[in-house]
């Protein structure tokens, strides 16, 4: 049973500490009431304001009307600096762009850098185990010696990791094809080379890999005079063997085809027209080769309708092939003739040429040569001379063979070995059908065939070829013509429209002959030819008409002879 409380002992509750610490009472900050007293002061203020009054019947403030003329020009203000935006905006692409191109090209020479210290490290011979320790081994028996040194060969042959694959591989191709301008030589050329007195430059335009530096500005000497001075003040300033000058039309002018201004060009001296070499050597000689196979077809398909000489070549006769020799060979002599004027006319002028190239023909043996250049012509005249000395040469020779075989075709003494060609043949050219109502007897072209001597083949032959070279077309005779008279902007008009007209005529005309030469210049001739090394000098007025002759020749020899002429010739 328990106790009852009221037995108990009272005991007071008490306790040494406090349950709660005691409020400190804290001053209220003036800052508040000062800002309410602020604000009830500034409200007061406001009401006691009679223009802020709810009531104010004051007039508004009006201004005057604008005028439609001003908001037009307000809004072509506003058009302007939209503009002007825009224009900053596409300036800072650009330069955010060229920043990003230099930035690789310098990643691209740290990779080369990285891989050539790695190649010139892996050349080293890697330290042997003894090499680094000479006494380890000393007094070892021999057994053990081999053993050990067979396990340091494996162990450093299974140590020695291969060289990369890839890396670096894409700077050295770059700096194989691309040869650059270094900085150092930049800035000779515009501290030192240029200035007030020879070429004042304002801008400087690098390529993305510097394989290729424009300095823009005002030329201060005359353009006969300006590139010789910089040259000379290269070779003192030791940059002549490692950078090559040019003066060029800006490209960026010459696009709009106005206001064409001058501009100086490095490039490296290393950067030159593709040489000759034993793969080019090798294929000179079998194109060659080629051309004299095709070009005895041709001569011996001059006497398919020649009766007596088809006969007896047919029965094995050798002496009968070798009439048709004098066609092929006069054909391939035509085209050294014309090579060999294009090699004196370059040697005359300091230009470097490389090995001729024959292109094959089934139609006509041969459509000439290919003649490289191996160097940069110095002016656009030395250009124009080598460019038409070939066709003058080759044109004049085959002209001469023509005319001496017409006459003595005409002149009644026809053998039986004498070529027969279809009377058409004169039909197919001004200039040989002129020629040929001239020199022949009045009802001599009115036969089916005429029997001609070889002669009047030839010369036909070689006009025609020359004729197809004087075609103003990339790296043609007719188009090195037109680039050293009028530039390479109208050079490349003058190509891309002859090309055209080629293509129609070849089809509409159904010609054969046309459409495989225009193969031929598509496919290895249509571009344009290398650079001068100064082209703002122009040839003058007699090269300018020797050059419109030669075009005019050649459309002569294209064009078809229409009868009509033929009848006029004829009364005469």
């Amino acid at each position: 049973m328990y106790p009852s409380p009221a037995f108990l002992t009272p005991v007071p509750l008490t306790r040494s500490t406090p349950f709660f610490r005691p409020r400190v009472c804290r001053p209220v900050l003036a800052k508040p009431l000062s800002l309410a007293a602020r604000c009830s002061a500034q409200g007061e203020t406001t009401q006691s304001s009679p223009s802020q009054l709810p009531n104010d019947t004051s007039p508004p403030s009006t201004q005057p009307p604008v005028s439609p003329e001003e908001r037009k020009e307000k809004a072509r203000l506003a058009r302007l600096e939209a503009q002007r935006l825009e224009l900053m905006a596409a300036k800072a692409r650009l330069e955010f762009e060229r920043a990003e191109l230099q930035a690789e090209r310098k990643r691209l020479e740290l990779d080369k850098m990285k891989n050539i210290k790695y190649a010139h490290d892996a050349s080293k011979p890697a330290p042997s185990l003894q090499s680094q320790n000479p006494y380890e081994n000393q007094f070892d028996k021999p057994e053990d010696r081999d053993v050990n040194n067979q396990s340091s060969t494996t162990t450093s042959n299974k140590s020695k990791k291969p060289p990369p694959i890839s890396a670096g591989s894409l700077s050295e191709i770059l700096s194989v094809e691309f040869p650059r301008v270094s900085e150092s030589d930049i800035e000779i050329i515009k501290e030192k080379l240029c200035g007030m007195k020879t070429f004042f430059v304002t801008d400087v335009d690098r390529s993305p890999f510097d394989e290729r530096v424009v300095f823009r500005g005002n030329m201060r000497l005359s353009a006969d005079k300006l590139l010789d001075h910089l040259e000379i003040l290269a070779k003192k300033e030791g940059i002549a063997d490692r950078v090559r000058l040019f003066l060029l039309y800006d490209p960026k002018d010459t696009a709009d085809g106005d206001d064409k201004r001058p501009v100086l060009v490095a490039l490296p001296a290393a950067a030159k027209p593709r040489q000759t070499n034993t793969f080019s050597a090798i294929f000179s000689v079998v194109l060659g080769f080629a051309a004299c196979f095709t070009t005895f077809s041709y001569g011996i398909g001059i006497f398919g309708l020649t009766p007596d000489v088809v006969s007896e070549i047919a029965k094995g006769s050798l002496e009968e092939a070798l009439l048709t020799v004098p066609v092929s060979a006069g054909a391939i002599a035509i085209s050294l003739i014309h090579d060999i004027g294009h090699r004196v006319a370059a040697s005359v002028r300091g230009i470097k040429l490389g090995l001729p190239f024959f292109i094959p023909s089934l139609q006509i043996g041969t459509y000439g040569t290919i003649t490289p250049l191996e160097s940069y012509p110095r002016l656009r005249r030395d250009m124009f001379d080598f460019a038409v000395a070939g066709p003058i040469v080759g044109t004049l020779v085959s002209l001469a063979a023509l005319i001496a075989g017409l006459v003595i075709t005409g002149s009644g003494e026809v053998a039986n070995w004498f070529p027969q060609v279809p009377s058409n043949l004169f039909h197919a050219s001004v200039l040989v059908g002129a020629v040929a109502d001239i020199i022949l007897p009045p009802g001599l072209r009115e036969q089916a065939t005429i029997a001609v001597h070889p002669l009047t083949v030839i010369g036909y032959t070689g006009l025609l070829v020359n004729a197809l070279n004087l075609m103003p077309i990339g790296r043609l005779d007719g188009g090195r013509i037109v680039q050293a008279l009028y530039g390479r902007a109208i050079a490349g008009r003058a190509s891309a429209l002859t090309l055209f007209l080629q293509a129609v005529s070849s089809l509409v005309g159904n010609s054969p002959l046309l459409l495989f030469w225009g193969l031929v210049c598509v496919f290895l001739q249509r571009e344009s030819d290398y650079p001068c090394q100064n082209e703002v000098i122009e040839p003058d007025s007699t090269r300018t008409a020797i050059g419109l002759a030669a075009l005019c020749v050649m459309l002569l020899v294209l064009i078809p002879f229409p009868d009509q002429i033929g009848n006029i010739l004829g009364q005469y």
